[in-house]
């Protein structure tokens, strides 16, 4: 299936495309658990105003070594519909 997938593409790149996406996928998850992990049961981090997350990005920082605004987390990327442009 992934070689149907991929055409022409040489399997090395392919990987390599492949894997960024599941690592960004990951570091995306792990960060919303990590800002969500002291917060009530209905608190989403996808849901909150990157102006509003941007208070908290030094102590993510320190805490994780990273940060992801939440306009820029997977799960808010894939639930977005996509914008087409018509020329």
């Amino acid at each position: 299936m992934a070689n149907d997938l991929r055409g022409s593409v040489d399997g090395w790149d392919f990987k390599a495309y492949v894997l960024g996406m599941l690592f960004y996928r990951f570091i995306s998850e792990s960060i919303a658990d990590y800002i969500e992990q002291d917060e009530d049961e209905n608190f989403s981090y996808a849901d909150m105003s990157d102006e509003l997350a941007e208070t908290i990005r030094e102590e993510t920082v320190d805490e994780k070594g990273f940060f992801i605004l939440p306009s820029e987390l997977w799960k808010t990327w894939t639930s977005t519909p996509p914008v087409w442009v018509v020329v």
